[in-house]
This record gives C-alpha cells, structure tokens and sequence, in this order.
C-alpha cells in the first residue's frame, strides 16, 4: 500500500481560493484521496469547488489558525475527514452538507457553521482540555 500524496496550501495568490491551483504548492489542486495541510493562518475558501464537493475521501488538517469557510452557497464534505486545531476553525454561513464527513475537533478549535445537514453517517470526536470546567462534587 502506498502513502497518499500530500498537497499543502501556500495562499501565494493571497484570494483565499481552494479553487485557485496557484495558491498550492506545486501550483496543483488537491485531489482525491490525498491528505491536504493548510497551515498558514488563513481563510480558505471553498467557493466554486467542482460540484461543490472536497475531493473524496480526502484528509484536511487545519492548523495555525487557519480555516476552511463557506461564504454562501453550499460545500459537500463528500466522506473527507475534518482535523480542526485549536485556534482553527470551520465558518461561514453557506451550506455545510456533512455528506458522510468525519470532524474532530481538538480544545480551542472553532466551528460557526451556520447552516449545516447530516447526510450519510458522520462522526464528531472532540478532544477538551483540563481548563474551564468546573469540578464536580
């Protein structure tokens, strides 16, 4: 078996467009299967994804601060995994269509998904921190 190719996000065009290949690095979009990284603080939009869809079965890692947002109109998980960092997040008020979309969300991650359907099974995991809860006695 072989390890699935990696695409990450370098913003280079500054639009904040996943659907702009220049903003990759390798100037490639991502593709199906792969593991995509975005790691550089930004807002990346899914904005005129083809057929509004992730590449299937894909793995995104949103670290650093970065997001993946939905403006308007709708964005199809399409059976990707979802890894959220603290101080990552998923926004926007488009359609978030979960579509069969694993999500695990770490302490600190942010999710201000306006409107968002279950289709298919999905999974949440969310890993807390220590702080801020009060103890039980």
């Amino acid at each position: 078996m072989t390890a699935a190719h990696a695409a990450t996000w370098d913003g280079s065009e500054l639009d904040g467009l996943w659907t702009n290949e220049l903003n990759w690095a390798g100037d490639t979009l991502p593709a199906a299967s792969e593991t995509i990284d975005i790691a550089t603080g930004d807002a990346v939009s899914g904005l005129g994804l083809s057929g509004q869809n992730l590449p299937s079965d894909c793995t995104v890692n949103l670290s650093a601060n970065s997001s993946l947002t939905q403006p308007s109109g709708a964005i199809r998980m399409n059976d990707a995994t979802l890894n959220v960092a603290s101080g990552s997040g998923l926004t926007g008020n488009g359609w978030w269509d979960l579509d069969g979309a694993t999500i695990n969300f770490e302490d600190g991650a942010i999710a201000t998904m306006n409107n968002w359907e279950q289709k298919d099974l999905n999974s949440f995991t969310f890993k807390l921190g220590t702080t801020g809860f009060t103890a039980l006695r």
